[in-house]
């Protein structure tokens, strides 16, 4: 006889009572298995909302008046190296604030103000890489 013949056989043998009876403590063993496991993973959960990316040891917000860092959008030569790409912010003391959307990534140069005329100069300099194919400076 094979497996399920015999687990057929077995319960074929008890009666509709005693089935009807097995059931109903079935299901109230799961609601219980439930509410007991629902419990459990609430349990110790913070209610607020909070973002993976906030860090405390920064501002949140960037001045605008004149004292604020140079900003600058740009867009990488497709076959820049990684490599060639950390020369470039070294050399220019860069440091990038934004990920890439649309291909551009946002770069801050160093943490001083600069006057108009140098954030052309420096935009003039940063177009003329090989690794970058556009620089636009940002307010």
């Amino acid at each position: 006889m094979s497996v399920f013949g015999r687990i057929s056989g077995f319960f074929a043998s008890l009666s509709p009572r005693t089935l009807a009876w097995s059931g109903t403590l079935g299901a109230l063993a799961l609601l219980l298995q439930a509410g007991v496991i629902g419990t459990v993973l609430m349990k110790d959960q913070p209610a607020s909302f909070q973002t993976a990316s906030l860090s405390t040891n920064e501002p949140i917000t960037r001045g605008l008046g004149a004292d604020a860092p140079p900003r600058a959008l740009v867009r990488f030569a497709p076959d820049a190296r990684v490599a060639d790409i950390t020369a470039l912010l070294d050399n220019y003391h860069a440091s990038i604030v934004d990920g890439a959307r649309g291909g551009l990534f946002r770069l801050q140069f160093g943490d001083k103000a600069m006057s108009k005329d140098e954030i052309a100069d420096l935009m003039g300099k940063l177009q003329k890489e090989k690794v970058v194919s556009l620089a636009v400076a940002t307010p």
